[in-house]
């Protein structure tokens, strides 16, 4: 309905983020729904998508000040919350060494995070 964000997954996938269903919508490379993902509480807020070289899927979560992290078939892995946290999580970037760039829409920064271990 309302594709804000777009990525496209290293197995074809493309992933958008929906702000009116407030979702993240996976289809194949074909167009054929694969899954969504609504977070895991009432104060997730989707905002941008981004994927990784092992094709995890990173997103933003806007109204939990928090970043999901998902694996290839959507399933929850874990929740990268760096060190002193993250304002308002808008725009997401893998920047590859296991290390992404967030930007805070509240406080306008942007933050280096190492999200998986050497």
């Amino acid at each position: 309905k309302e594709a804000t964000y777009i990525t496209e997954n290293i197995n074809g996938d493309i992933i958008v983020t929906d702000w009116k269903k407030n979702a993240v919508i996976v289809v194949d490379e074909l167009g054929i729904f694969r899954y969504s993902y609504v977070g895991r509480d009432n104060y997730f807020v989707v905002s941008s998508v981004a994927t990784d070289s092992d094709g995890q899927v990173i997103v933003t979560d806007y109204g939990g000040n928090r970043i999901h992290m998902l694996d290839i078939g959507g399933q929850f892995l874990r929740y990268v919350i760096p060190e002193g946290g993250v304002k308002r999580p808008r725009a997401i970037c893998i920047l590859g060494n296991g290390e992404m760039l967030v930007g805070g829409n509240l406080d306008g920064v942007a933050k280096r995070i190492r999200y998986l271990k050497e």
